[in-house]
């Protein structure tokens, strides 16, 4: 490799059909790809519509296949980089935006109230703590509930004070019983 100096846009012009000022070309982009430009070398055609399908097609000299190639990836890049942004933008607003936490809290109390009076009711009816956890989280996998996990409905169940066993104080004689 030497230490000259190498154009990309040399480069091309000699393998271009015509004669084509290529460093000019990649300065006008905006009169390269529009098809109203007068200067425009890019035909673009739509050939045929069928059955809603239409074809279409860009015609171009060959020098600047690649070149066209190479733009369309970096806009491509370019959307998707902007879209995460805007995504990652967005995500940060709702992390401060108090509506959004005031939502995300009722939200979060409510699907709490529902799993603990479900959990009461099968209670109520004779299931034992066991079963109606299971039978919770049951009710809630049929109705799509994205809180439908046993061990949620467990630690839900647990956090409202439904699974505490109450130990009965002991009596001065329980103590000295030798064991």
């Amino acid at each position: 490799m030497t230490g000259a100096c190498h154009s990309p846009t040399a480069s091309l012009s000699r393998f271009s059909p015509s004669p084509v000022e290529y460093g000019v070309l990649l300065q006008d982009l905006a009169g390269v790809f529009n098809p109203l430009h007068p200067d425009c070398l890019i035909d673009f055609q739509v050939t045929s519509i069928r059955d809603g399908i239409a074809v279409f097609s860009v015609a171009m000299p060959e020098a600047m296949v690649r070149g066209f190639a190479a733009m369309l990836t970096s806009q491509a890049e370019l959307f998707r980089f902007i879209e995460h942004k805007r995504r990652s933008v967005s995500a940060r607003i709702k992390v401060h935006d108090l509506n959004e936490i005031a939502k995300r809290e009722k939200f979060h109390s409510d699907n709490q109230r529902l799993i603990v009076e479900t959990f009461d009711e099968l209670v109520k009816q004779g299931a034992s703590t066991n079963d109606a956890i299971k039978l919770t989280n049951r009710k809630l996998k049929d109705r799509g509930h994205p809180w439908a996990c046993y061990n949620t409905v467990a630690e839900v169940v647990r956090s409202a004070g439904r699974l505490r066993t109450f130990r009965r104080k002991s009596t001065p004689k329980e103590e000295n019983a030798p064991c």
